[in-house]
């Protein structure tokens, strides 16, 4: 049957490659590193409690920048869902089988990244990798599964650059259930009839930078049943309200630690009669970051069931579920109230749960937010280097629902404005006769400007002085970092970095003149490059400002030979410089920049790249001095 089934599959293969395929080689290589010959998405749902997925994909991978797409993941569930008749099979630019992969080569291992709510995933994992290209990959599957919390989703365009020939998505069911349909009126290519989901001859999403995020531009289809149950729990809900109730009562209610009395003389030395709250807060926070660490926990207490904090105040581990309930009950203890939160974890671009549609996805961590007076404080409990209180790129300014006992309430994390995210630069440059150069800098950050220091504020001294030299100042010729200083103001979310350093012969001499490299204060303006037909629109995720004030001081008079006193102000960012002189051998270069956060049509394109190479060129241009 199986054997039948591939078979069948590489006839459709050879089709589509020499007859569709060539018929639209055209419209759909261009700009395409690989194409989706076909894929087939067959889940039939007739009871409440169980799915089967039938799945099928052949992908052909025109060049190394598709690579990713020649690894293959197959996620399940232990327990309560099983894979079956796995087949992977590669074939040549000629259509020759040049690769029939046998079980053994595939490997199986806990899907563990540090922070997902379902840590008890399991994955079974292969990749290949091609010396030539272009090649074809086809597999397939079936997935049954007990667990009916969210049905298969539908993602036909799988990266950008990725044309697709042909997509269908087909659900058999007589069950109710509710759907999320994502972006899929932005594509004439998609049809759809009742539950049969189809995309045919898409040409490839081109890949732009500064674009918004994928699930803002490519089509998803997301399926929930009204009623599912879930690791061998019935359930139903329709909104956010109910959805709370459900986790709230399937896995967090009555969970405590039993004997808080000694909680409270554990903590007797750390928390003092006279600390406030936030003073408690952020004392239990610390004490959970320095007595407990994440690890993957057990097979039995996983998905959406949290260890129990009295377990974890044993083991001293958990996961992201386990660290934040536990926290939340050690607060509890000191009659603070703090609510445990589903939002969706990522760096590169903040993504919302859905306000319209209640489900499981894309939530994907769970924090802890924790209301006061005139406050809500914040806690990430995985996180061994957050202050209390800060939210890093992972999880800041998105919604997020709040799990309560009277249900889910859907809020907004906290968001870092770009004046709460500045960096301030102080920078004395000491230039000697022949153009030997030191520094001096001292840096303070503020908001989401502090992640460089927390993620290197706890390595070694050496650690810290190469990651200072190959990732902050990896634009400098730093001979020697003679010194560092890091300190963080764990109440404030502050840092501040001292730094000394050697840049040898950094400054440049031409007879009687000298030349001095702005670069030393990195402004962070971003570079977009030249792009007649922008197609999607300009994105800034987030705002920031940088300031500096940098002092150069010559052993002889100087003079400049051009004054520098400019504002230039946009909708996108602001930029200011002015160089001012303090003695007769030493001026000082102050400078600000501030990118605004916003989504911006395509066609103004052309005009933010203007701003931005105006700036770029400006920082690029030596300040000049002559010797008096």
């Amino acid at each position: 049957h199986c054997t039948m089934r591939i078979a069948i599959l590489v006839l459709i293969y050879l089709y589509v490659n020499e007859g569709v395929f060539a018929n639209n080689s055209d419209s759909l290589l261009q700009n395409a590193n690989a194409i989706i010959l076909y894929e087939n998405y067959h889940v039939s749902y007739n009871s409440h409690d169980k799915y089967t997925l039938l799945y099928n994909n052949s992908t052909k991978i025109l060049n190394k920048k598709a690579e990713h797409l020649q690894e293959i993941k197959f996620h399940y569930k232990e327990g309560s869902q099983k894979l079956s008749d796995l087949e992977i099979e590669v074939y040549d630019a000629d259509n020759n089988l040049i690769k029939k992969v046998k079980s053994k080569d595939i490997e199986e291992y806990i899907s563990d990244d540090g922070y997902s709510i379902i840590t008890d995933e399991r994955v079974k994992y292969w990749s290949y990798k091609s010396n030539s290209y272009p090649i074809t990959i086809n597999y397939s599957y079936k997935k049954e599964s007990k667990n009916t919390l969210l049905l298969p989703s539908w993602v036909p365009i799988k990266s950008y650059n990725t044309a697709v020939i042909s997509s269908n998505y087909i659900l058999e069911t007589n069950m109710s259930t509710r759907k999320k349909e994502l972006n899929l009126t932005k594509f004439n290519s998609i049809s759809n009839k009742a539950y049969h989901y189809a995309m045919s001859n898409q040409k490839p999403v081109v890949k732009e930078k500064y674009s918004p995020p994928s699930y803002e531009v490519f089509p998803y289809l997301i399926i929930a049943p009204r009623k599912f149950k879930y690791e061998g729990k019935d359930g139903t809900y329709k909104n956010w309200t109910e959805y709370g109730q459900w986790m709230y009562n399937s896995f967090l209610a009555n969970q405590e630690i039993p004997n808080q009395e000694k909680i409270k003389e554990d903590l007797a030395g750390i928390i003092l009669p006279a600390d406030d709250k936030k003073t408690i807060i952020r004392k239990i926070y610390d004490y959970v970051q320095e007595n407990t660490r994440y690890i993957s926990v057990s097979l039995d207490e996983g998905g959406f069931r949290p260890l129990s904090p009295d377990k974890v105040h044993q083991v001293k581990y958990g996961d992201c579920k386990a660290l934040s309930l536990y926290t939340k009950v050690l607060l509890g203890v000191y009659d603070i109230k703090a609510n445990y939160t589903e939002v969706h974890a990522k760096n590169d671009n903040p993504q919302d749960l859905f306000n319209d549609f209640a489900c499981a996805a894309p939530g994907n961590h769970i924090i802890l937010n924790v209301p006061l007076d005139t406050d809500t404080i914040w806690l990430d409990c995985t996180s061994h280097s957050n202050p209390a209180g800060f939210l890093g790129t992972f999880t800041d300014g998105r919604s997020a629902v709040s799990i309560e006992e009277d249900g889910g309430k859907l809020i907004r994390t906290k968001r870092y404005s770009e004046q709460d995210s500045k960096k301030t630069d102080k920078v004395s440059l000491s230039i000697e006769k022949d153009g030997k150069t030191t520094a001096s800098i001292s840096t303070t950050c503020t908001g989401l400007k502090i992640e460089d220091d927390l993620h290197i504020y706890h390595k070694n001294h050496p650690s810290q002085k190469s990651h200072i030299k190959d990732r902050i100042y990896d634009k400098l010729k730093i001979r020697e970092v003679t010194n560092l200083d890091l300190n963080i103001e764990e109440e404030k979310a502050m840092t501040h970095r001292r730094l000394e350093l050697d840049l040898g012969y950094y400054t440049e001499l031409a007879g009687e003149y000298i030349f001095v490299s702005k670069q030393i204060t990195e402004l962070d303006i971003p570079r977009l490059p030249k792009d007649k037909k922008r197609i999607n629109p300009i994105y800034f995720p987030r705002g920031y400002t940088i300031e500096s004030s940098m002092n150069i001081a010559y052993t002889e008079d100087i003079n400049p030979l051009t004054e520098i006193s400019s504002t230039i102000e946009t909708k996108y960012g602001i930029y200011a410089s002015e160089l001012v002189k303090k003695t007769d051998n030493s001026y000082t270069l102050n400078q600000t920049f501030s990118l605004y956060e916003g989504l911006y049509p395509a066609t103004e394109y052309n005009q933010i790249k203007a701003f931005f190479d105006k700036l770029i060129k400006e920082e690029l241009t030596p300040l000049t001095f002559s010797k008096s």
